[in-house]
């Protein structure tokens, strides 16, 4: 520890006697710029830096000392204290403003370093001021109070007491603790650093010793006996160091753990206040004689350094050794004062207080760090200087060199002519060490442990600072005390050179001709007699191995990386390829390695060449080189050929094609540019190929280009000739305008595999004009359509069909199925005629037909069947004469459209049970009644797909109760018991069930079906929905799906068709029975049964009456069989003809006569069905159509 006074000033003795010159506080600000002192009854403020006096404070009662002085953390404001009971509080411009008294004079002051509390501590009790508070807070205390202060974290308050006891509370003043001493607690401090999160409190008592407590109240470690009373306690702002002073009249400095480092200040009287300055290594203190002081502190740097073995002093008793090539640290603790270190090879000295340590690594690894301790030498040896050597310490005294051995010896002493500047072991045997000794009078010397003779190196004007040997120990090296460096040659006896600006200078360990120094933020690096090469460096340079660099800042050693190229390349320049290898070896980089190289094999040195290579780790150069001195042994060698593969091989291209020229190989430069891709290049060798080269090197190039250059190579193709290779290239960079371009050029005979694939490949990515042209200058007419298809070029496509028949197929069935995607299902099922492929037209519909039943689409489901039946009748082709396949197309006609029919009629009723609210319509309620009828006559046994029974007979029974037709109700119902019925559906029936069991068990009459052929009346469920006396079928309208008066009839086979209509079509006068004409849709109530038997004059009627006589018991059903004179003898408006020969032209036609030709009925020419005309009017207006079969008759304008 080095200390230098700063500023001072003596304080005379006052003119009162009741005052002293006694300085009892100071208090540093705590940005450092000001100091507070207690002077007698005023308070100064100097300048920290200069002592200069700020203010002259005079608040406090005159004749009555200050003894008080404390500055808050923030800097905003201090405090004084003193024999008058008063605290005043200032602010940081020296302002008073708050006053506060206690009854006893105030002893000493202490800011919360948290909330800016001020504790203040009188002989009788302590109080507690805050800025937040209307009144100061005090408390008794137990005995009279010496000192204060608070702990880090503010929250604890240590008061020391005369009683020797130290009482510990909280911030509100509350008590924690106390701890006991044996005497009167003059000084505590606390530890600003905590110490493994505990706050350490620091305890001086006047019993001469010091300890060590927690915030508990609980002692850390044993007590320090000091042999004086301390006065005062200041810790460094890092915690790691305290001052101390007292009654010896000294300042000491101790470190956290009370381990003494000495006396860094004397005086001749008690040191009453002592305290660290604030961000500066400096220490301000007062004396009981008066005498203020600041003083600048600094620790003086104790390290040593051997090869990449670093130690060096932390905290003043620790010792860190630092292994500089794998970073690796030990801490060393010495629990004393480091004065001297020092470091030789694996051994370590480090000398304390009171002795020297030797410490040494019992492994012989050289990176091991595990040191023991080896000797010590118990004594208390006074030395400028240390080194150790294997067996010995060499101690430095003023001009006297000391060797001691590890047992305190002194085994041999040299006294020199001057003062010792520098030392430095430059190795040897053990026992047999050589140093190399500076001394102030500038002469230089060597000298060996085992020889008491100096030899004299060097004798220069002025002191030796740094010195040291090269590896060979030829050249030393000296700096002086003006910063001069100078390079001697021993063997020649002269100064070879010379540099100034220069502070350190040590040579490379591994080189002789190799050093490096240091000065003014550089470092210098000379090789030999080369100029030096230059570097920025923070530091100065103490170490050189290889191509390492150690430069010490402070304490820290920094590993710096210098490669020796600069120093390679000249002695390449000088053909040294040998030197260049030594100090290549040092340190350079991967491409300085390859220049050596290089030019070690121009200099046919193929051994070091071969090294270098080898450094580098490159097989491909070592196989050159292997190459290489077997071409040399072989014929026609040329080194021009050798060179240009060096070139070559180190990426020197352009050099190397120009060495395989000018040595007559003009192939291998060629070779290379074709291997490397460069074609430009290599182009310019080309002509001095034959055709044949020329056209192989043309056809690489474009391959090679393919991913690069894709329009030079599909050049290069059509060039070559190859335009399918081209073409393929364009079509992979999608330049459709150059591919057209292209084959329109080309010709059909020579390259139609050119043009095709032009085609193939404008079709596949939907190029439809290019690959329509090219499809015509082929003439491929089939691939034509097939484009027109593939890209839904419709109208293009038929007039290639138009043109060519006999490509129809491939067409019609793509066009279906783009028809079916456009949900155009008729002009598909057409389309598909037209292919011939009727098989999948009756798949498409049939497809259909089960999607609209699964979507509960049951009337598009009936139109589908309807379709699919018509389907099945035109491919019959005889019905009178039918063969097995006509009749089972008939029978699926039949089928087909009986399920259309019942289809139809259950979407009326599913839309009336599903649906929560129907639009009201005329008799619609009835309609669904007689739809039900309608669907549970007609069903099969087993109910098709999609046809829920339950909808059925739930409507069925509803609207019969309703409607009266209890018999109907009762039957509806009893079958709703064998099917599982909603929960929400069960009270419903089962109250409805129950009411209707009150009903009478019969149908009202005019609900009964009337069989108008033979006049019998039939229950409402009747089988096949047919009469069950005369088998003839229940004609409805398939609207109302009421019961129709129509009778179905037969021309006699003998007539010809022709004359039957035009026997139908005749106005021949006829008796029509008259009757009274219903009301609105009544018609059937009214009804007349007896009419037939009245209308005597109908022959017709009498027919019918015959046939039915004739008919009775059987069970087939056969229509009335009308002659000549019954057909003339029917009115034209009451007959119906259902011609359906445009689908079947020999399927029989259907006759129907209306019984009461008051009512208007009209039939569907497409389907068949009859229907009450104003029903029909009303769904006509709406659908434009037929409401089951959806057919549009023309009009006359159609």
């Amino acid at each position: 520890m080095r200390t230098q006074l700063l500023w001072h000033e003596d304080i005379p003795p006052p003119e009162s006697p009741e005052l002293t010159n006694t300085i009892w506080s100071i208090a540093f600000k705590p940005d450092g710029s000001e100091v507070v002192i207690a002077i007698g009854d005023r308070v100064f403020i100097y300048n920290a830096s200069t002592g200069a006096q700020i203010h002259n404070l005079r608040a406090h009662e005159p004749g009555k000392p200050v003894y008080a002085v404390a500055y808050s953390r923030d800097s905003k404001r201090f405090a004084s204290g003193g024999a008058d009971n008063v605290v005043i509080i200032w602010t940081s411009k020296a302002e008073g403003v708050v006053k506060y008294q206690h009854g006893t004079s105030i002893q000493y002051l202490s800011f919360n370093p948290v909330n800016y509390q001020l504790a203040s501590l009188s002989c009788t009790d302590f109080g507690i001021w805050a800025r937040d508070q209307d009144k100061v807070l005090k408390f008794t205390i137990p005995s009279k109070g010496l000192c204060c202060a608070w702990n880090p974290d503010g929250t604890v308050l240590a008061i020391g007491l005369i009683n020797g006891s130290v009482v510990l509370r909280d911030s509100q003043g509350n008590p924690k603790s106390e701890i006991i001493r044996n005497a009167p607690v003059w000084c505590l401090e606390w530890n600003p650093a905590k110490s493994e999160n505990e706050a350490q409190l620091l305890i001086g008592c006047w019993d001469e010793t010091l300890s060590l407590w927690d915030n508990d109240g609980k002692q850390i470690g044993v007590e320090k006996n000091l042999g004086f009373d301390p006065c005062s306690i200041s810790f460094y702002s890092n915690g790691e160091f305290f001052v101390l002073s007292g009654s010896d009249k000294k300042i000491s400095m101790w470190t956290k753990e009370m381990i003494c480092l000495g006396a860094i200040i004397n005086q001749k009287d008690w040191v009453w206040t002592v305290r660290i300055r604030p961000k500066a290594n400096c220490i301000g203190f007062g004396t009981n004689d008066g005498k203020i002081a600041v003083y600048q502190a600094g620790f003086s740097i104790v390290h040593g350094l051997c090869e990449e073995r670093y130690a060096y002093r932390e905290l003043m008793t620790n010792v860190i050794i630092q292994h500089l090539v794998t970073e690796q640290k030990v801490k060393i603790k010495c629990r004393d004062l480091v004065k001297k270190i020092s470091v030789y090879k694996e051994r370590l000295a480090v000398q304390v207080t009171d002795r020297i340590i030797i410490y040494a690594v019992q492994s012989e690894d050289e990176q091991d760090l595990r040191y023991k301790t080896y000797k010590k030498i118990n004594q208390k040896i006074d030395c400028s200087m240390l080194v150790l050597v294997y067996n010995h310490v060499v101690i430095c005294c003023d001009n006297r060199i000391q060797l001691y051995n590890f047992n305190g010896e002194v085994d041999r002493e040299w006294n020199l002519e001057a003062s010792i500047k520098y030392i430095k072991v430059i190795g040897g045997m053990p026992g047999k060490e050589g140093m190399v000794v500076g001394l102030k009078n500038g002469l230089v010397l060597k000298i060996f442990i085992d020889n008491p003779f100096p030899i004299i190196l060097m004798k220069h004007i002025f002191p030796i600072k740094c010195v040291d040997l090269s590896l060979y120990k030829q050249k030393l090296s000296i700096v002086d005390e003006k910063s001069n460096l100078i390079v001697f040659d021993l063997k020649k006896q002269e100064i070879i050179f010379k540099d100034t600006n220069a502070k350190t200078v040590t040579y490379n360990s591994e080189m002789e001709d190799l050093l490096a120094y240091s000065g003014n933020g550089v470092v210098s690096i000379r090789t030999e007699s080369f100029p030096p090469s230059i570097q920025n460096l923070l530091g100065c340079v103490v170490g050189f191995k290889g191509s390492k660099i150690y430069a010490l800042h402070h304490i820290t050693i920094n590993s710096i990386d210098v490669p020796q190229s600069v120093a390679m390349y000249k002695y390449l320049e000088q053909q040294s390829c040998e030197m260049a290898y030594k100090i290549a070896c040092l340190g350079v980089t991967e491409q300085d390695w390859m220049s050596l190289a290089v030019e070690c094999i121009q200099n046919h040195n193929f051994s070091l060449a071969r090294k270098a290579f080898m450094r580098n780790k490159d097989i491909r150069f070592l196989e050159l080189v292997n190459k290489i001195e077997i071409d040399r042994r072989s014929p026609g060698y040329n080194d021009m050929i050798m060179m240009g593969e060096v070139s070559a091989y180190q990426g020197k291209f352009t050099e190397a094609a120009a060495l395989f020229v000018k040595g007559g190989d003009v192939m291998k430069a060629v070779d290379m540019y074709r291997e490397l891709k460069q074609w430009d290049k290599a182009e310019s060798y080309i002509k001095k190929l034959d055709k044949d080269g020329q056209r192989k090197l043309l056809m690489e190039r474009a391959k090679d280009s393919e991913n690069s250059e894709w329009e030079v190579s599909a050049r290069l193709f059509i060039n070559l000739g190859d335009y399918k290779k081209a073409l393929t290239i364009i079509g992979q960079h999608n330049d459709h305008n150059w591919m057209i371009e292209l084959c329109r050029q080309l010709s059909k005979v020579d390259n139609s595999d050119a043009i095709q694939y032009c085609a193939n490949y404008f079709r596949q990515v939907g190029n439809h004009s290019y690959a329509k042209e090219a499809y015509l200058k082929l003439g491929d007419l089939k691939a034509l359509l097939n484009l027109h298809v593939e890209l839904e070029k419709w109208e293009d496509a038929f007039r290639v069909v138009k043109q060519n028949p006999e490509l129809k197929s491939i067409l019609y069935i793509p066009y279906a199925e783009w028809l079916i995607s456009k949900d155009k299902f008729e002009e598909a099922k057409e389309a598909y005629k037209e292919a011939n492929s009727l098989g999948q037209g009756l798949k498409l519909m049939e497809k259909l037909t089960t999607n609209a039943i699964s979507e509960k689409r049951f009337k598009d489901a009936a139109s589908f069947f309807w379709k699919l039946a018509l389907e099945h009748l035109s491919l019959i082709k005889d019905c009178m004469t039918p063969t097995p396949e006509d009749a089972e197309h008939f029978s699926q006609y039949e089928n087909l459209k009986t399920q259309s029919e019942i289809y139809y009629a259950y979407s009326k009723i599913h839309k009336y049970s599903e649906l929560p609210f129907l639009l009201p319509t005329p008799n619609y309620e009835e309609s669904i009644f007689y739809g039900c009828r309608f669907l549970l006559n007609s069903l099969p046994g087993k109910s098709p797909a999609g046809i829920n029974k339950l909808y059925v007979y739930y409507s069925l029974g509803r609207l019969a109760t309703k409607l009266g037709a209890y018999q109907t109700a009762r039957v509806a119902y009893e079958k709703l018991q064998g099917l599982k019925v909603p929960p929400e559906w069960q009270e419903e029936i089962e109250l409805s069930a129950l009411s209707v069991k009150s009903k009478p068990a019969q149908d009202k009459e005019d609900l009964f079906t009337i069989c108008y052929r033979c006049m019998n009346t039939n229950p409402s469920l009747t089988p096949n929905d047919s009469c069950n006396y005369c088998k003839h079928p229940i004609i409805r309208s398939f609207l109302s799906f009421q019961p129709l008066p129509l009778v179905e009839f037969e021309p006699h086979s003998s007539i010809p068709y022709k004359k039957v209509m035009q026997l139908l079509s005749s106005e021949i006068p006829y008796n029509v029975p008259k009757s009274k004409k219903p009301k609105g849709n009544e018609w059937h109530e009214s009804l007349n049964v007896e009419a037939y038997d009245q209308d005597s004059d109908d022959i017709f009627v009498q027919k019918v009456m015959e046939w039915v006589e004739l008919q009775a018991g059987q069970d087939d059903y056969q229509p009335v069989i009308l002659d000549e004179t019954c057909l003339g003898a029917i009115p034209p408006q009451e007959v119906f003809v259902f011609d359906i020969t445009s689908k079947c032209p020999t399927l029989p036609k259907r006759y129907f006569r209306l019984m009461i030709p008051e009512l208007d009925v009209i039939m569907c020419k497409a389907c068949g069905h009859f229907f009450i005309q104003d029903e029909y009017d009303l769904v006509f207006l709406e659908l434009d159509s037929c409401p089951f079969c959806l057919f549009k008759d023309k009009t006359e304008d159609e």
